[in-house]
């Protein structure tokens, strides 16, 4: 019942009978497994889960073996960022335990991916251009970067309709509508987002 643990958990058999596999080594497996292998997962959960959910049966059952987070960050929960990194780096710096330390995803949002995958990142686009470079034919902006707030307080500042420059909002919200000839955002609070179903625009 535990993420993830499953399958690391076949990955060991896996490499102490590789014949059952129907794979004949030609090095040891087992050795190389239990003297340097390291585990890894990504999560979206903050670190008040990670004991519970994953942690404690891992160190019951793969003493020995390390283990990293390779994406760490929780942006669908209502946590503060500052708390929760500490919280989880408690946990790695904890001799007690088998977690070595996490990776944060990420450092900028993927705007090119959509959706709900834009809800990470610590930094977005800004509206300032430092240049341009060349890659392949085409030449891009090289914007500056700024900080990305909590998913809370960006959907919080956009449902009362505040207007925070150099701030990149992300609605992962199912239904969306794009309204043509908005010249600038004042006039698209006094439209009100151009249909009461709408909760929040940018």
């Amino acid at each position: 019942t535990n993420p993830a643990l499953g399958q690391m958990w076949e990955l060991r058999v896996a490499m102490k009978y590789p014949q059952s596999w129907g794979y004949t080594p030609r090095n040891d497996l087992w050795t190389a497994y239990r003297t340097r292998f390291v585990n890894s997962f990504n999560t979206a959960n903050p670190a008040s889960d990670i004991r519970h959910m994953f942690l404690n049966s891992y160190d019951q059952h793969f003493e020995g073996t390390p283990v990293f987070i390779g994406e760490y960050h929780s942006p669908e929960k209502q946590v503060v960022l500052s708390e929760d990194l500490p919280a989880v780096l408690d946990i790695a710096r904890d001799s007690s335990t088998l977690l070595q330390g996490i990776a944060f995803f990420e450092f900028q949002v993927r705007y090119d991916k959509g959706g709900p995958e834009t809800m990470f990142g610590m930094f977005g686009l800004g509206d300032g251009i430092l240049g341009d470079v060349l890659i392949g034919s085409s030449r891009f902006n090289v914007r500056c970067l700024v900080p990305m707030l909590p998913r809370v307080q960006r959907l919080q500042a956009a449902t009362g309709c505040a207007m925070h420059p150099n701030t990149e909002y992300v609605f992962p919200a199912k239904w969306q509508k794009t309204l043509r000839g908005v010249d600038n955002p004042s006039d698209c609070c006094g439209r009100g987002g151009g249909t009461e179903r709408c909760r929040g625009w940018a």
